[in-house]
């Protein structure tokens, strides 16, 4: 994914030699986070908070405009649906990064959000304007910062098959204690992007191409067991410390989440397919792909089928779920050494091709 994380390790605290629990140490999002993490001048870094009234965290008065009038506004003022109005969104916003970073706020189903806990970024250029052949992060183009995702993962025994998709994008926000999360302000500018044909079916393949990589049942579970493992030997003191829970209890949370991770992926599709069904997405497929390894790989939409992407444990035998009724792209891309020849097992194409598309 290409989105801004936070690097993270926990540690225990002691305060004048008393047990003091386990504390995460993480990075903040901040001008110094950016200056580092993309070689930039800190001092023409914004972040913003998203609000129905965003606040400016790093930068100045003023820097929020070019969120709230050259996107929201203009949304508010031009058809989506031309292909010009779109094509100038492109030029505000990161939209590959805006699109993964839903999709993984929708299968975490963090309920404590759009409304809340949102955060952007961009970087001012010179003259302010979008400047596609600079550095990844300097163009000048609005990004999203993944960050505080409690409410995720069945927190507060929220169900897996909560349908997260409908409530970042529904005209009717919700009536129970999270209401908040999901006034319509805050479903504003996904929902109206989902009705652009070429945006919506990105989404749709991106978050195929991830179900079936970054949240590979057995890959979420793997890191879950890396993250329980590392506080593991601390937490028996912790829950003595701060009485909040028992071990028991503790075990129970992490078998939880793998719980979670396990059945997500079913409910998340069954989702999308309610979603879109009138957009003539009917159901699931699932695509095999058969390669020699040694004489290059094929790519999916965003994703690399090759053993160094995350998920992918078979590249040479490989199999995703895609959707019914959206296009999808695949290319060969041949090692040194090797020329891709033809497809086989697909009819439509030019079989010749190195990149087909075909639903």
């Amino acid at each position: 994914l290409s989105l801004d994380t936070q690097a993270y390790r926990p540690s225990v605290v002691f305060l004048d030699g008393e047990f003091w629990g386990i504390y995460n140490i993480r990075e903040r999002y901040d001008d110094e986070y950016f200056a580092s993490h993309y070689n930039l001048d800190k001092n023409k870094v914004v972040i913003l908070d998203v609000l129905e009234n965003p606040s400016v965290d790093e930068g100045d008065p003023g820097d929020e405009k070019a969120y709230t009038e050259d996107v929201i506004n203009y949304l508010e003022s031009h058809s989506i649906l031309e292909q010009d109005v779109y094509d100038y969104i492109k030029t505000k916003i990161d939209i590959r990064n805006y699109i993964e970073y839903n999709v993984a706020e929708i299968f975490f189903g963090n309920f404590d959000w759009p409304g809340n806990n949102m955060s952007i970024w961009r970087y001012k250029t010179e003259d302010g304007k979008y400047h596609p052949d600079a550095p990844y992060g300097q163009d000048g183009r609005w990004r999203w910062l993944l960050k505080d995702v409690d409410c995720g993962f069945g927190f507060l025994g929220k169900s897996v098959k909560f349908d997260t998709l409908d409530f970042a994008t529904t005209d009717l926000p919700g009536q129970d204690t999270f209401s908040f999360a999901n006034p319509l302000w805050a479903t504003f500018l996904l929902k109206t992007l989902l009705q652009n044909p070429e945006f919506r079916n990105e989404f749709i393949n991106c978050f195929a191409d991830q179900l079936n990589t970054s949240f590979v049942p057995e890959r979420v579970n793997q890191r879950i067991d890396e993250c329980a493992a590392a506080i593991e030997k601390a937490m028996p003191e912790n829950t003595d410390r701060w009485g909040i829970f028992d071990m028991d209890t503790w075990y129970q949370n992490v078998k939880n989440m793998k719980s979670y991770a396990d059945n997500r992926p079913f409910y998340v599709r069954n989702h999308i397919i309610n979603k879109f069904k009138d957009y003539g997405v009917t159901g699931t497929s699932e695509i095999k792909l058969e390669s020699d390894t040694k004489a290059g790989y094929v790519r999916v939409n965003s994703i690399d089928i090759k053993s160094t992407t995350p998920g992918v444990t078979n590249p040479s035998n490989w199999s995703g779920i895609y959707f019914k009724g959206v296009p999808i792209t695949l290319k060969a891309c041949p090692a040194e050494g090797y020329k891709f020849d033809h497809w086989e097992g697909v009819s439509g194409v030019a079989s010749n091709s190195d990149t087909i598309t075909f639903i």
